[in-house]
């Protein structure tokens, strides 16, 4: 009987500590804290490195102010990061994250690998938002959200002012052939059914028989958009034979930065018109300075500011949406992030459209330094 007695007793000792733990300082009943989490697939070395670490940094700086503020519902924010390698690699990190972490979101950059994590984003029913040009990745699944510039729409803009403003006569594309290129494509034939085509591997270094053809064809002023090291080689190849061609690009974050500008003459970049979502004065930001305290990084270039504000913004917006969702919440959170609003931003985006993120697009003309013309 006794025994009996003693292990009723430890039985009720049990349930008062395990009620007890679960007291707030108030004397009321919680539930056990669980944390919200991103889980962000980057390339974080070899090819596209150079916008992944920022983005990441960008997003882990959101993540501590988010969490030295309480947090979201009071549950801290996780941000866990994988290097993507910007291909393959990005199938084993996003399966890493859903089998080890249960994240609540995805994120990624670049079409390659968004294209690649968006049908493991689907079979295991997480929302992605990916930062890229393109559009039709997120067609895939309502679960699938874009953010960055908009090359369908931001081309058609940039094409229209020029068009308005009469700053080319004859219009040429030098496209690599990828999904964001087609679709910046369709958007000038909007405004310029005329336009001539030029269009390249996206493994192409050298430029100089295109560049040929399209001095031949009395053409002054090229559409340009790709990557970083498609730029270094295709402009140092146009400036190489003088050719009487300007150029215009999207967008001016990656395709005109400083490591680039700083090899040509002003003569060669004057009259070179870019758009963007990014302000081309985000180096001396309010942002900028903050970015520049919370790293260890000394040497930061455009690029690197305006890919940490991406990131910033990315989890900002995020966590509005999650403010109105208990975690792993989906239904919950494609529903938030299709309504958010209100959210804290570097860029000025004013939430999503059609789950497309809704960006101020900038247009600037190079006359020994950048101006804004709209």
């Amino acid at each position: 009987m006794k025994k009996k007695t003693v292990f009723i007793i430890s039985i009720v000792i049990i349930i008062l500590l395990l009620l007890i733990i679960t007291l707030n300082v108030n004397g009321n009943l919680v539930l056990k804290s669980e944390n919200y989490t991103i889980g962000l697939i980057a390339p974080l070395s070899g090819t596209g490195a150079g916008v992944g670490i920022p983005m990441s940094e960008g997003m882990q700086m959101a993540v501590d102010e988010i969490n030295q503020n309480k947090g979201i519902n009071s549950n801290k924010l996780k941000l866990i990061v994988q290097d993507g390698k910007f291909g393959i690699e990005s199938v084993n990190t996003a399966n890493y994250i859903i089998n080890t972490q249960e994240p609540d979101i995805l994120v990624t950059l670049f079409q390659p690998p968004a294209e690649i994590i968006a049908p493991i984003a689907i079979e295991n029913n997480i929302p992605l938002l990916y930062n890229a040009y393109v559009r039709s990745i997120k067609e895939k699944s309502n679960l699938i959200f874009k953010a960055n510039f908009d090359s369908a729409s931001g081309c058609e803009e940039l094409t229209k002012f020029a068009k308005d403003n009469n700053k080319y006569e004859k219009l040429a594309i030098v496209f690599p052939n990828i999904g964001f290129a087609q679709e910046c494509f369709e958007g000038i034939k909007k405004v310029e059914p005329n336009v001539e085509e030029f269009w390249y591997n996206v493994d192409e270094k050298d430029y100089r028989t295109i560049l040929l053809k399209v001095n031949q064809k009395n053409i002054d002023r090229i559409f340009v958009v790709g990557f970083d090291y498609h730029f270094i080689n295709l402009f140092n190849q146009l400036n190489k034979y003088n050719y009487p061609i300007k150029i215009m690009a999207a967008t001016t974050s990656e395709t005109l930065p400083k490591t680039i500008i700083k090899n040509m003459t002003n003569d060669f970049l004057k009259g070179t018109l870019t758009i963007d979502i990014i302000n081309i004065n985000i180096d001396d930001s309010e942002f900028a300075k903050k970015y520049k305290k919370y790293i260890t990084r000394k040497e930061l270039t455009h690029l690197d500011y305006a890919s940490a504000a991406e990131g910033y913004d990315s989890v900002m917006l995020i966590s509005k949406a999650m403010e109105k969702c208990k975690p792993k919440n989906t239904n919950c959170l494609i529903n938030a992030l299709e309504n958010v609003k209100d959210h804290k931003t570097v860029n000025g985006n004013t939430g999503f459209k059609n789950r497309i993120l809704q960006n101020t697009n900038k247009i600037y003309e190079f006359n020994n330094g950048w101006i804004r013309l709209n």
